[in-house]
């Protein structure tokens, strides 16, 4: 073997290595991100920002999703509801929980967020109930009751949410059915709005959605973490088209609206930390559907509804009454 052909091997081993390398780093990542049963899935601590160092407008925030959180989960135990249960196209038992309201055919379906729970859904939940609605809040595939290895951050969830209305109108043939999603299930709702929905469905309203993971996932990795996109995501997003069926790209709340019919209101934080506000412009310059939307003033991800509730509900209850 000659000096050129010993570089060449040399090269062509460091490359393997270095793709080895990146292979185990990217399913690494993919296994925090999406996997609950993981290890890594347990050590990424979002959190809920950091208190210590926040300035008073900041803490009076907190304060505020504190008291919110313990009136909604005070609302979610002591009213009356029931277990409902569907099985998802890819055979996985999905449980939710209805909330009746006397008399009335509306029914408000509440796609809770990334590592979300009921209780994050309640906030809205409670809200909709006292406004005669029948209110639906499902666990999303893989958290809570709900059946599923792994997360895929609206992929699989919107098909999930499309079962859930089918599930409605199997109860009631005359509902008339809304959707409301919090981050991943406001790009849930939307996403769901791509496919093929009854007319029963009458709008969505979908607060600090992201426009697609793979979007998402440059803007925590490139302007949240300052960390490159190439190779890390591209690996990552090849890695998950294998081990879970679909792609970052693909995964898009913006493909969906542009073939919607339903009336979409977006919401979204105007200091919104972790899905930028530029997404929200960008969703409703791409909405096929009656749309309206709204930047609430100093509010970061998902705490709209906390920072000025009256305005929040204002904003909805105006929407649906002037598209419905």
């Amino acid at each position: 073997m000659n000096t050129v052909q010993i570089v060449a091997a040399s090269v062509c081993a460091l490359i393997f290595i270095v793709f080895v390398i990146l292979s185990i780093v990217a399913n690494r990542m993919l296994n925090s991100t999406f996997v609950p049963s993981s290890p890594l899935w347990k050590k990424l601590d979002l959190g809920d920002g950091d208190r210590e160092n926040a300035s008073e407008e900041e803490k009076e925030v907190f304060d505020k999703v504190d008291a919110v959180k313990r009136f909604a989960d005070c609302w979610l135990g002591n009213t009356p509801h029931e277990d409902l249960w569907i099985e998802s196209f890819d055979g996985l038992k999905l449980h939710g929980l209805l909330f009746k309201s006397a008399g009335s055919h509306r029914y408000a379906i509440v796609v809770h967020g990334y590592r979300g729970r009921l209780r994050e859904t309640s906030v809205y939940g409670m809200t909709y109930h006292k406004s005669n609605f029948n209110v639906l809040l499902p666990e999303n595939r893989a958290s809570g009751m709900s059946e599923g290895k792994f997360v895929s951050m609206g992929a699989f969830e919107k098909k999930d949410v499309v079962r859930w209305i089918e599930k409605i109108l199997e109860i009631d043939s005359e509902a008339e059915i809304f959707l409301h999603g919090e981050s991943l299930g406001a790009a849930t709702v939307m996403m769901t709005l791509g496919e093929n929905l009854p007319e029963n469905v009458k709008a969505a309203t979908a607060d600090c959605g992201y426009t697609s993971i793979w979007e998402e996932f440059c803007y925590l990795l490139k302007d949240a973490m300052h960390k490159p996109v190439f190779p890390l995501l591209y690996l990552s997003d090849f890695y998950s088209k294998i081990r879970f069926g679909f792609g970052f790209k693909k995964t898009s709340s913006i493909r969906a609206v542009k073939k919607s019919r339903t009336p979409l209101l977006i919401l979204h934080g105007g200091k919104d930390k972790i899905v930028p506000t530029s997404m929200a412009k960008k969703i409703y310059v791409a909405t096929a559907s009656k749309k309206d939307w709204f930047i609430m003033p100093g509010a970061d991800h998902c705490q709209s509804v906390i920072v000025d509730t009256d305005v929040y509900w204002a904003k909805v209850q105006e929407f649906l009454s002037r598209v419905v």
